[in-house]
Order: C-alpha cells, then sequence, then structure tokens
C-alpha cells in the first residue's frame, strides 16, 4: 500500500515537472520510531532487540539509559509504568546503588512487555464509536 501510494506522489510530481534526487531519497523509513501502517503502528523491531538484549544496569546512569530508550516504545505495553516503578527508587538523588531481587524482576518483566507489544490500530472514523482518554496517576512518579 505504501508503494502505492509512493508511485501515486511520484507520479503526479513528475506530471508538474518536479524531481526528486534519488540519492538523498529514503523510502520506508520508520517515523519516530515506530512503522506505520494500514494495520496501524506497531513498534520498531530493531529499538525492541536492542532493549530486549541490553545487560543488567550496574549504576544509575545505565539504568537512566536503559530507562531514557523504553521511554518511547512504552504506550505499546498495558502497565508499563507499573511494571517498572520500582526502579523509581534507584533513581532519587540519596538512593544507594544495590540492586536488589525485586529490581531484577521489574527488569526482567519490562522486556517481554515491549516485545510482544501489539500493533495499535488506527481509529476507524467512519463509525461512531466510543472513545476516551485514560491517564495515568501522576503522584505515583512524584
Amino acid at each position: 500500500m505504501h508503494l502505492q501510494h509512493l508511485r501515486q506522489v511520484l507520479e503526479v510530481m513528475r506530471e508538474n515537472k518536479l524531481y526528486v534526487n534519488l540519492k538523498k531519497c529514503i523510502f520506508c523509513a520508520p517515523v519516530l520510531g515506530s512503522y506505520v501502517s494500514t494495520e496501524g503502528v506497531r513498534a520498531d523491531s530493531e529499538k525492541m532487540e536492542v532493549i530486549c538484549a541490553w545487560p543488567v544496569p550496574q549504576d544509575q546512569t545505565q539504568l537512566r539509559q536503559w530507562l531514557g530508550l523504553v521511554t518511547y516504545p512504552h504506550h505499546y505495553s498495558k502497565n508499563f509504568k507499573a511494571t517498572i516503578r520500582p526502579l523509581s527508587q534507584l533513581l532519587k538523588v540519596d538512593a544507594t546503588w544495590s540492586w536488589r531481587p525485586e529490581f531484577q524482576t521489574a527488569f526482567d518483566a519490562a522486556k517481554p512487555t515491549l516485545s510482544t507489544a501489539p500493533v495499535l490500530m488506527l481509529p476507524d472514523h467512519s463509525k461512531s464509536l466510543p472513545r476516551g482518554v485514560r491517564c495515568e496517576r501522576l503522584r505515583d512518579w512524584l
């Protein structure tokens, strides 16, 4: 489908004598770390592989790096923030680094929820279905 749309765009451009430099073009690229198709939006599988292969953090810096990496694709996973909540204890300024079993459990539980993330369906505006917004509880993170 994407290639058909691309062909149509390029044909209209050619009809209007607008040309592109193919050496400067990138086709079928991920958009903000996601792949968008007619089926919906899915996470970039390469990024998910990096997240799942990430070793156990040895200090706050490594934990922050991993959390920074999982921040964007977390919306593909239900209750992801609740899953990683125990890790926030290690990020406090006065926290002493001690990787306890509950941190390992949270770290290990987060990886499969991201790697098996579903395709997020695009809304069908032709149907009048109820829509809503779900808000996370902010006070748990303050």
